[in-house]
């Protein structure tokens, strides 16, 4: 067991919670900080051409595969091209060949990804599968917008049914996007306050609010003033997104003077 260390700066803090460190070399992707477990690319279609929208631990692999069985035992079209055996096995976009995983070609459009991914969040959840990541008691209800480029424009669409020829793919639950291994997005504001004391000296003081007791996650622990994980939620944009955060928070809250703190704050957004 590694020795506890003192007098670490914030840095020093952020680092050691930073515990994914990737390696890639002729045997693939895979994670030095667990035991080398080597990590599946998620390709958007089974071209090999197709943006990787995300990672595959083995575990959600295996998962994969008996979602495959269940598809062929009702007669339903398969989801995922699993393409796991060297003889299986195309050139990825590193140039390398390797395992890879997809879905299939026949959910070619945003809706129809979104519909079999709903479908089988649900599914995961109502099973008791990962419970403690997508579970009833840490599903968040949220659709979260996934883009073949994570880092490109993110042009969730403001119509229903215009979807061609979009970075955005597909939604999914919010607390199962990290099962894929998928890109995620936040934004976070603090509030402080510049005052000047009783000798003229000038500090700063912040407001360092809990979670509610109703949130799926993280009760009554420290968190900063705002804070909206889900960037750009169904399209709303980073401001409304963050404002609707903030609104829900004050009226979830079970304090009376911090309810009127929310509220002023969402107040103050909504004048921006």
């Amino acid at each position: 067991m590694a020795t506890p260390k003192s007098n670490l700066s914030f840095l020093d803090i952020v680092d050691i919670c930073d515990n994914v460190h990737l390696r890639r070399d002729n045997r693939g992707l895979y994670d030095i900080s667990f035991n080398d477990e080597v990590l599946i690319p998620l390709y958007l279609s089974e071209s090999p051409n197709s943006a990787v929208i995300g990672l595959l631990r083995p575990i959600i692999v295996q998962e994969l595969e008996r979602e495959n069985a269940r598809s062929r035992e009702i007669g339903t079209p398969e989801l995922w091209a699993l393409r796991l055996n060297a003889s299986e096995q195309i050139r990825l976009r590193n140039g390398i060949s390797g395992p890879s995983a997809s879905l299939r070609d026949w959910a070619d459009s945003p809706s129809k990804r979104t519909a079999a991914m709903n479908s089988l969040c649900q599914r995961w959840r109502d099973t008791g599968l990962f419970a403690d990541v997508c579970g009833p008691t840490k599903w968040r209800s949220e659709m979260y917008p996934v883009y073949a480029d994570p880092f490109g424009v993110h042009d969730h669409p403001q119509v229903a049914g215009r979807e061609d020829g979009l970075n955005y793919a597909f939604e999914m639950e919010r607390s199962a996007c990290a099962l894929f291994g998928i890109v995620t997005y936040g934004v976070h504001m603090s509030i402080y306050e510049e005052i000047i004391g009783d000798r003229g000296e000038p500090s700063m003081q912040m407001w360092i609010p809990t979670r509610a007791l109703t949130k799926p996650t993280s009760v009554l622990s420290i968190s900063n003033a705002d804070n909206a994980m889900t960037v750009d939620l169904v399209g709303l944009g980073t401001s409304i997104t963050q404002l609707r955060v903030a609104s829900q928070a004050g009226c979830r809250s079970l304090n009376p003077s911090s309810r009127s703190v929310w509220k002023k704050l969402a107040s103050m957004l909504t004048s921006l």
